[in-house]
């Protein structure tokens, strides 16, 4: 199968999940934004969003659910660091999670649906199973992680949990020590030694450590003068 059969696959698969779920966030005042399967609810520190995305092959798709918090401040904040002022005005995520990491019966269902003719059966079946991860689940995290405080201790405090939330991405590290700085941690010193050990552990050693030392080593060195 060619790319853009995948392509057309992908996007015929997300038109159904997408009517079939769009009731539903409605109802908890969670908009669809245009073009995409992504559903957005905004709040007072940012916006709460939950995405919706699927993968072809020759055989197969999956359909996989994200769950995201943004923190305008924090965010806003990283357009210094990254520059990308739209996306970080707007459309970054402070934390954005594979829903399978939440609930292990997520993780357990099967991830490959056959393309045959059961498959919408089958998309609408997985469907519910995300509805009723969001009733037991999803929106508890939402609401958990709404605050810079917990999203400070996700990435300082646990810094293995948030790794592997985080698929090991490095700007956890940056949004970990911005977080620190805003909310003017005493021990920002030790967690600048922290991110910057897993950034070099991690392999991240040319453009992108040297720009977490110009970030943030000034500003270990003055938080403390």
């Amino acid at each position: 199968m060619r790319r853009s059969a995948y392509v057309k696959t992908e996007s015929i698969l997300l038109e159904h999940a997408q009517e079939f779920l769009l009731p539903y966030f409605e109802h908890k005042q969670y908009a669809l934004l245009p073009g995409t399967a992504q559903y957005r609810r905004k709040t007072s520190f940012g916006h709460a969003g939950v995405i919706v995305s699927a993968m072809a092959s020759d055989e197969y798709v999956q359909l996989r659910l994200h769950l995201g918090v943004r923190q305008d401040l924090l965010e806003k904040a990283l357009i210094g660091t990254f520059g990308q002022s739209s996306y970080y005005s707007n459309d970054s995520y402070s934390l954005l999670i594979d829903a399978r990491l939440i609930d292990p019966l997520l993780s357990a269902l099967p991830q490959d649906f056959r393309i045959d003719e059961r498959l919408n059966e089958r998309v609408e079946e997985r469907c519910e199973a995300f509805i009723r991860f969001m009733d037991d689940k999803g929106f508890a995290f939402l609401d958990k992680y709404r605050k810079l405080s917990a999203i400070d201790r996700l990435y300082n405090e646990k810094p293995r949990l948030s790794a592997r939330w985080c698929n090991h991405h490095y700007q956890r590290c940056f949004r970990g020590m911005t977080a620190a700085f805003i909310r003017h941690r005493s021990d920002v010193s030790a967690l600048y030694a922290m991110h910057r050990d897993y950034l070099i552990q991690r392999g991240y050693e040319g453009q992108v450590l040297q720009k977490f030392e110009r970030n943030f080593a000034l500003q270990e060195k003055l938080s403390f003068n």
